[in-house]
């Protein structure tokens, strides 16, 4: 027996989405904005890794309305295969965010005094001493 959900007191696919969207538009630009100031390195994973943690955003949001709605995740892929989804891209933000910071290391300019060392040298390398 498939018991149908009761779709009256459930939310439509956009309510509430306007302010949403004008966030990320704004976020977005923000961040476009801040990322020109250190001279744009990196143009092609920068992008990438913010566009993870949407995707991964829009999956559950949409994901999630639909299921509420109609059931349509269970009924069409599965649960498993949207948390198989849900956690791909949810590990995507991090490889995407550290693979860019691995790329990008030391673009700032920041000196290793103000990371905490007491060697002023720029060229030092920011291994760990024991001295």
């Amino acid at each position: 027996m498939i018991i149908e959900p009761d779709n009256s007191s459930s939310p439509s696919l956009w309510k509430g989405q306007a302010l949403h969207l004008a966030g990320l538009v704004l976020l977005l630009a923000v961040a476009a904005f801040i990322w020109s100031l250190i001279g744009k390195p990196s143009p092609r994973e920068f992008w990438i890794a913010i566009v993870f943690p949407i995707l991964h955003q829009v999956w559950v949001w949409a994901a999630w309305r639909l299921e509420l709605r109609s059931s349509a995740i269970c009924r069409s892929v599965g649960f498993p295969a949207f948390l198989w989804v849900f956690f791909l891209l949810f590990a995507g933000r991090f490889v995407t965010l550290t693979w860019l910071a691995v790329l990008d290391q030391g673009s700032l300019g920041l000196t290793p005094m103000i990371l905490g060392s007491t060697d002023i040298n720029p060229s030092s390398t920011w291994a760990l001493r024991d001295d």
